[in-house]
């Protein structure tokens, strides 16, 4: 018999996703105008100029860069999120800004990253999600080759904090947002839980027969149901 295509013949079994708090999210916010981001972006260029000529890969000493790397380093290494409004198409948008919420992250929301994109150096330098870190790490300094001081890096570092936080992006979390807290969007129910006291373990000696033993777990299983 060939089994070869056994699994292909089997009937898929139906599976009920399972929605976290952080995927399930109805989340409203709102991009950055076309204006507002041109500002941004001309203040976040003049920030980093300097070091930019110096340094081609200096934007790794001071972002971390991908979804996933920024949701990891979100508690307590990130201080800043930007983002590019497509990620809402994908699905990512509402579980970041969830995050965000969470962690108390304080994020941008971009119309567009053809700006951004222009930021991180390589052939492949399309990217929607950057976190700006919490602090300069020398040694990863020194493990970019990045020519520029660890206390230049430190000043810029500070600045797009303060520049992030001017430019923050308004969004609502509905059932996270203190506002709403007497709308609540997700009702919880308490569960009905019948309390069952357990008896300590109990240690037989060696010498006890079976029988026995039998006898007392029969005994205390009794007096546990009274």
């Amino acid at each position: 018999m060939n089994t070869s295509n056994k699994s292909s013949t089997r009937q898929k079994s139906n599976v009920k996703t399972r929605h976290s708090l952080l995927t399930s999210t109805s989340a409203t916010w709102q991009a950055l105008s076309q204006d507002v981001q041109g500002q941004f972006y001309s203040k976040f260029n003049s920030i980093v100029r300097d070091v930019r000529n110096k340094d081609p890969k200096w934007f790794r000493g001071l972002f971390c860069i991908g979804c996933n790397e920024v949701l990891r380093n979100l508690d307590g290494n990130i201080v800043g999120v930007i983002f590019s409004q497509k990620l809402f198409s994908l699905g990512i948008g509402s579980h970041i800004l969830t995050a965000c919420k969470l962690k108390d992250v304080p994020c941008i929301i971009l119309m567009c990253n053809t700006e951004m994109s222009k930021w991180v150096p390589g052939p492949n330098p399309s990217i929607s999600c950057v976190g700006l870190r919490r602090k300069v790490d020398s040694e990863r300094l020194n493990y970019l080759g990045l020519k520029e001081t660890e206390c230049a890096y430190e000043s810029i570092r500070s600045a797009l904090s303060q520049l992030i936080i001017g430019y923050q992006s308004t969004f609502e979390v509905p059932y996270l947002d203190i506002y709403n807290i007497n709308i609540p969007q997700v009702q919880i129910r308490p569960l009905n839980l019948k309390t069952i006291v357990v008896n300590p373990k109990i240690d037989y000696p060696k010498c006890m027969r079976r029988s026995e033993k039998k006898k007392l777990r029969k005994e205390r299983r009794k007096g546990s149901n009274k």
